[in-house]
């Protein structure tokens, strides 16, 4: 059938009240507080405070990523098949939160164990604080998509999210380090603040469960067996290149989050300016992040706005990689240009894969969100993982020795670590990006012809 704009107009979604819009979004700082002091910090932890190898370290990272690669897709699957008084995917969020948050803060806990018990104890709290998180997290996400259809006011969603994310993230970088300082120990430091975080990110959790309501009921279309989920992930070609770049992308973004502590320590010579690198990185991202549902729907096409983004980051990258901190004032504009770029692109991320999810249902004739949530989770846990590894492994061949000036070689890994791996991650996001279709037009007509299916 040929497309109609006024046949678009007709099935358009209506919009979102703020609210509801804003209930959404508080639950992502709620998650990102979890998922980024853990990015942030644990790496940090494992060596100079608890007095793991960072080879040990990349292992419980791997190894927690392979236990993912089970947990992640059954979670998504018992989602979709979940129908209770409160949705498909809310439950996960009112029940599975306590107890993510508790995982999270245990995490971070320094008993007095062996050396032994010392590893077996990070296995068993970061590989508990993974499977929380999938449980939690991959429900919360295909909310998304179970929230509205309309593809400018997902655009809305993922920015009012990500600039509340953001906020909680800078804030989280610069209290952090000064704040463990105040206290006898850096263990104990960072035991009684991660615990402070669980307890703020449990609330927000709650305030977003009780403001969210699930209006989209893909009634005969949301059960599948395990062999059909497969199937509808494998045939996804669009959920594929994103997921593809988003693994580059968390791959290099997470060897670069664990580097920049060890970069202003021993590179800068002050870690304390690991609080203001953070938040030059936010304040770039911020009104880019802001802006970018306006400029995506004037396109009318994320993809292209998606590459823009993906270019303002390189540029960004490449002075830093230039530059290193030879000129602190040229290294924080350069990071500026990093967070406008990045806070284009994590929007678009997230508008992005909901609107997969329509391609999929279009194609194969089954709404997955839950499989299209835990596949691309998983992708992301990989990413967190082989990054960890890659940074634990990286420091351990440089040379690395924790809490003593650092040799230039190991020094110049540090940076290769924060600015060239991110480079190499935008020219395959260029490249894989490139190869994606959907825009506005496209996606109207997949939402027509999926309810002209159900009658």
């Amino acid at each position: 059938m040929p497309y109609n704009a006024n046949m678009e107009a007709v099935i358009t979604p209506p919009s979102l009240p703020f609210t509801r819009k804003l209930g959404y979004a508080i639950g992502n700082p709620a998650c990102n507080i979890c998922y980024q002091v853990v990015n942030l910090f644990l790496l940090y932890f494992y060596t100079d405070v608890f007095g793991i190898t960072g080879a040990v370290a990349g292992i419980i990272f791997l190894v927690a990523r392979i236990i993912d690669a089970a947990v992640d897709p059954m979670v998504g699957y018992i989602a979709d098949q979940t129908n209770t008084r409160w949705g498909k995917f809310r439950p996960y969020v009112l029940f599975g939160a306590p107890i993510l948050c508790l995982f999270f803060a245990l995490t971070f806990i320094t008993p007095d164990l062996s050396p032994s018990l010392q590893v077996a104890y990070a296995f068993a709290t970061y590989i508990s604080f993974g499977i929380l998180y999938s449980i939690v997290n991959i429900p919360f996400n295909s909310l998304a998509a179970a929230i509205t259809q309309n593809t400018n006011e997902r655009n809305s969603l993922a920015a009012i999210g990500l600039v509340l994310t953001q906020v909680a993230v800078v804030a989280v970088a610069i209290i952090t380090r000064p704040a463990v300082k105040l206290f006898s120990s850096e263990a104990a430091g960072f035991g009684i603040m991660v615990s402070i975080y669980a307890a703020i990110a449990l609330s927000m959790f709650m305030v977003s469960f009780s403001m969210t309501k699930e209006a989209i009921s893909p009634t005969g279309t949301g059960r599948y067996n395990l062999q059909s989920a497969l199937h509808l992930v494998t045939r996804n070609k669009y959920l594929l290149l994103l997921a593809g770049a988003y693994l580059a992308s968390g791959i290099a973004g997470t060897v670069r989050s664990f580097s920049a502590i060890y970069f202003f320590k021993y590179n800068a010579g002050d870690e304390n300016l690991f609080g203001p690198f953070m938040l030059v990185q936010v304040l770039g991202a911020l009104p880019a992040s802001a802006l970018t549902p306006m400029i995506a729907a004037k396109l009318q096409n994320k993809r292209n706005l998606f590459i823009i983004g993906i270019l303002i980051f390189i540029f960004g990258d490449f002075g830093v990689l230039l530059m290193s901190y030879s000129n602190p004032a040229l290294f924080f504009l350069f990071n500026f240009i990093i967070g406008i770029g990045g806070g284009i692109t994590m929007v678009l991320t997230w508008s992005m894969l909901p609107d997969t999810i329509e391609y999929g249902e279009w194609k194969t004739g089954i709404r997955g969100a839950g499989i299209t949530y835990s596949a691309f989770s998983f992708v992301a846990k990989v990413a967190a993982a082989v990054g960890g590894g890659l940074a634990g492994a990286i420091l351990t061949w440089a040379g690395y020795t924790p809490n003593v000036a650092q040799p230039d070689f190991v020094k110049d890994t540090i940076l290769h670590m924060l600015a060239l791996f991110p480079l190499i991650a935008g020219i395959i996001g260029l490249i894989l990006l490139s190869f994606y279709r959907i825009d506005n037009r496209f996606f109207a007509r997949m939402v027509r012809e999926i309810a002209e299916r159900r009658g």
